[in-house]
């Protein structure tokens, strides 16, 4: 995988639609990604996302960032974006439910602290054990704070064999519940450089693009694979098959497709997002789109 936005083996949350068994939504047409299909597993409707902000975000300028980066996600749940995921069964609202600045333990997390600093934040009452089946975090990491994971095989923002922009991925709570959660780096012209030497055009994100645009383009992408697709590779919702180079989840078959939306004064950067409705009305003719209205919902 190179110049994604998102690792191949994401894993997240589990809802009440714990399946019976596998179902699929409508029949395979003529659409372009006919075997982009509804496996049974579970989504998370109108979610609850707790926001850590990991490192030094003491300076000015990174006080200026969170909010900034706060104000967008707020922005993002409560906008024409969340219609596109309406027909995955994701609700069309959500809420920031905290913001919360955590130390990092060092620069260079695996995916086991990366665990440990969300378990520490419910230790601490930070953010709640998620017993209401919607919450989720959202980790934003300070340009210094790289990635290396040997579990799913990301490795971000590091001096070599980048490999992602951005991942999600879920854990089990010392309590026992599934805890979602995204992670998103600090995108710096290096850390891009890193993952795209050159910054050439095959990569899905651009040095002409400032770092708030990338961020909240690869917020986007996660954010919506987390919702719709949560546990892959077990209980899959909204999926193709795991191919090596092929899109997987609904914000690869997009990847680095940008767009904006407009809420209240601010104009911010996301990834146009797979449509699965407007793909079998135009047989193929549209798939990344951004919706005026809410489409309804294609689960059974």
């Amino acid at each position: 995988m190179t110049s994604v936005e998102g690792s191949q083996a994401r894993r997240g949350y589990t809802s009440p639609r714990l399946p019976g068994g596998p179902r699929v939504a409508a029949a395979a047409g003529a659409e372009k990604f006919s075997d982009f299909i509804y496996h049974g597993g579970p989504v998370i409707d109108t979610p609850q996302i707790h926001l850590l902000f990991v490192g030094d975000w003491s300076s000015e300028d990174n006080q200026n960032r969170l909010r900034r980066l706060t104000q967008f996600v707020m922005d993002m749940l409560n906008s024409r974006y969340m219609n596109i995921l309406s027909q995955y069964g994701c609700g069309t609202t959500g809420t920031v439910a905290s913001t919360t600045t955590v130390p990092a333990p060092d620069s260079d997390l695996s995916g086991a602290e990366l665990r440990n600093i969300i378990q520490t934040a419910i230790n601490n009452s930070s953010i709640p054990e998620p017993t209401d089946q919607a919450t989720c975090a959202l980790l934003y990491l300070d340009d210094a704070t790289a990635v290396n994971d040997p579990d799913t095989g990301v490795v971000m923002c590091e001096a070599t064999s980048d490999n992602a922009f951005g991942y999600h991925d879920h854990f089990v709570t010392t309590a026992g519940h599934i805890y979602p959660f995204a992670v998103v780096p600090g995108l710096t012209d290096a850390c891009l450089l890193k993952t795209c030497p050159g910054g050439g055009a095959g990569c899905s994100l651009h040095l002409s693009a400032t770092q708030e645009q990338r961020q909240t383009q690869v917020t986007s992408h996660e954010l919506s694979e987390m919702f719709s697709n949560p546990l892959v590779g077990s209980h899959e919702a909204w999926s193709r098959p795991i191919v090596e180079g092929d899109p997987h989840e609904n914000g690869d078959i997009c990847n680095g497709q940008s767009a904006t939306i407009t809420v209240g004064s601010n104009t911010w950067t996301v990834q146009r997002m797979y449509s699965k409705t407007d793909d079998m009305k135009s047989q193929g003719a549209t798939t990344c789109i951004a919706e005026s209205d809410p489409l309804p919902s294609l689960l059974p």
